[in-house]
């Protein structure tokens, strides 16, 4: 059941029929469902849009360090999550005038916009807002993780 509250509040409710139903449904990939949850596609644009940008909650610089530097940090995964030499280049371009999400729950799949530029190691893996062919990113593992 899908309840809408004012204002565009959207709170879905689960039955156990319905999700033991849906698990038989050939679309139900391991409980997640055939439609995905619009934040899937735009949280931190829309992170950047609502709290730095529209709210001021947060400043460019304090955000840009709570999703970068203060996981990394979390995550003791070492040379990651500042701009520093010698230091992993992961970044991103971010137009702070129009970075948005566009996902909305009856079109989960739509792109964020504002962010056309993304470097993984210090290699282009978004120009332009093309995908590159380019892989550099790997799995990583925590450094030093007790001190």
């Amino acid at each position: 059941m899908r309840l809408v509250l004012q204002g565009g509040t959207v709170v879905d409710f689960h039955a156990e029929a319905h999700v033991v139903l849906g698990q038989l449904d050939p679309l139900e990939r391991a409980g997640i469902g055939a439609h995905p949850h619009p934040r899937a596609r735009g949280t931190f644009a829309r992170y950047l849009r609502e709290y730095v940008r529209e709210t001021n909650t947060w400043s460019w610089p304090d955000a840009a360090s709570h999703l970068s530097a203060a996981p990394a940090e979390r995550f003791s995964l070492g040379r990651r999550g500042r701009v520093a030499p010698d230091w992993a280049a992961d970044l991103i371009v971010v137009d702070s005038d129009t970075v948005a999400d566009t996902a909305t729950y009856d079109s989960p799949l739509g792109e964020a916009v504002g962010i056309d530029d993304v470097l993984v190691a210090g290699v282009p893996v978004l120009a332009g807002g093309q995908l590159r062919p380019e892989l550099p990113g790997r799995g990583l593992r925590r450094e030093n993780a007790w001190g």
